[in-house]
């Protein structure tokens, strides 16, 4: 995994340049709309789905992520100095990981194509969770005047995230031609394939650049430090292991390739879109900002530890 952060790292010096502060926006959306899609669709096109997804990768993949971040929610709740920073970003920080960008990646280069599948369905579940589910919660509770706005907001944040989501289109596209059997050969299968293999380093280069908006933001100060180690903590250490044991208890119901997918999911850090859906529904992001910084150069450490761990 270390290529993956070193790629990472340049980003990060990268963005403290003005050529590449300037073009950053630009860059996510290559990364986004079209890199990422041309990535997913291609690997799993090329894939045989067999018997479709495990039950029990459901089970680990939802249960235990909703499971430790309804726990950070009851724990912020209770600590006074998490409930400075408020119960929801919390749980969000311990639960949101960067799936897309990072896991996706990590589980194709350890796994090879085989893992595509796999590495779709995982970062689509925990996505589409956190992205409608955490504008869904803020919604909710929203003052009662404010219902038919938080209805609209809510219905806008499905179309996004499932109906115009590029990601989750690319991904049900390459599940059809999956199953019909086609291949997709050609000049547009190399055309596919020459824009897919931009996705990863671009992915990476893209999180870097957004590590100098972070640091801005935690010079700003008002973070107390434990809230940063315990939900730091609580994401770089208690998901993943709490993942192991279930991909443990799930056992045979639950392939090799599958369950070495969801732990690397959960091993990841915090997601950057983490920093947007809070800086959005709870009008300030500091708090993810950092620890997007923290647990993306812990996770240098833990996602190699967590990846070694012997699955059944």
């Amino acid at each position: 995994t270390l290529p993956f952060f070193i790629v990472l790292f340049v980003g990060i010096i990268a963005g403290y340049t003005r050529k590449f502060v300037a073009v950053e926006p630009a860059l996510n959306a290559f990364v986004y709309y079209i890199a990422m899609p041309a990535f997913l669709f291609g690997t799993i096109a090329g894939t045989s789905p067999g018997s479709g997804v495990p039950a029990g990768f459901f089970l680990v993949a939802l249960g235990v992520t909703a499971g430790i971040t309804v726990g950070a929610y009851a724990l912020a709740a209770l600590v006074p100095q998490l409930r400075r920073l408020g119960p929801a970003p919390v749980a969000l920080a311990a639960g949101y990981g960067n799936v897309g960008y990072l896991g996706v990646p990590i589980v194709l280069a350890l796994l090879g194509p085989a893992g595509a599948l796999a590495a779709a369905f995982g970062q689509l579940l925990h996505n589409t969770m956190f992205m409608i589910g955490y504008p869904l919660i803020r919604s909710v509770a929203a003052p009662r005047d404010g219902a038919v706005a938080g209805r609209s907001r809510l219905l806008a944040i499905l179309d996004a995230a499932v109906f115009r989501n590029p990601v989750t289109l690319s991904v049900a596209a390459g599940l059809i031609v999956a199953f019909a059997r086609v291949r997709v050969t050609g000049v547009l299968g190399r055309s596919i394939a020459m824009l897919g293999q931009a996705a990863v380093p671009g992915a990476l280069f893209a999180i870097g650049l957004t590590f100098r908006g972070a640091i801005t933001e935690i010079r700003r100060g008002g973070i107390p430090p434990l809230g940063i180690g315990v939900v730091t903590a609580i994401k770089l250490l208690v998901l993943p292991a709490a993942t192991v044991a279930a991909v443990w208890l799930c056992g045979a119901s639950l392939p090799g390739l599958w369950g070495r997918t969801a732990v690397i999911m959960a091993a990841t850090p915090v997601s950057a879109t983490a920093f947007v859906l809070s800086q959005e529904y709870d009008g300030d992001g500091r708090f993810l900002a950092i620890t997007i910084v923290a647990t993306t150069v812990l996770a240098l450490v833990t996602i190699p530890a967590f990846g070694a761990i012997p699955l059944p």
